[in-house]
């Protein structure tokens, strides 16, 4: 049998199995706590110091850290940079409206004068009803009817054969 050395010595499996799980709970324990302290950190950076009139300070007001003030910055440069766009955004959109509701009122009175034309074109095109070819053939016809017995019986008047 050999003595055991240091280097030799081996270690029972329940002692390593209980370190693991001290470890363990050591990391549970510690790491919310560590989690809570840099977000107290990042909230506590971000907060607005405020300075009163008469404190060494080159303005009354409010001292804002470097990284809360480019935040700030930022923020303020995007709300003007969407600002701008909703409104081009819009302008744009209404003049488009604008544009097809004005090319829609120019295809309806282009509409419409073709209409009248028409209208005008067949009225232009239609006979005067006493210029028409049939009423003067029947008018003719009918005076000359109306004429022929009426000089026949002026005629047979005149001559005594009818009293």
């Amino acid at each position: 049998m050999q003595p055991l050395t240091p280097s030799t010595k081996k270690r029972s499996t329940p002692s390593t199995n209980a370190r693991q799980r001290r470890l363990s709970v050591s990391a549970l324990i510690l790491l919310p706590v560590f989690v809570s302290f840099t977000a107290s950190l990042a909230t506590a950076e971000q907060r607005i110091t405020p300075v009163a009139e008469g404190t060494p300070a080159p303005f009354a007001g409010d001292l804002y850290p470097v990284s809360l003030s480019v935040d700030l910055a930022l923020k303020l440069e995007t709300c003007q940079e969407r600002a701008k766009l909703t409104l081009e955004h819009s302008v744009e959109r209404y003049r488009i409206r604008l544009s097809q509701c004005e090319s829609t009122a120019q295809v309806k009175l282009y509409a419409a004068q073709r209409r009248l034309a028409i209208l005008d074109d067949e009225l232009s095109k239609q006979d005067i009803w006493y210029e028409s070819t049939i009423f003067v053939i029947v008018v003719t016809t009918v005076s000359t009817i109306a004429i022929l017995f009426g000089s026949a019986y002026l005629l047979d008047v005149t001559l005594g054969r009818r009293q």
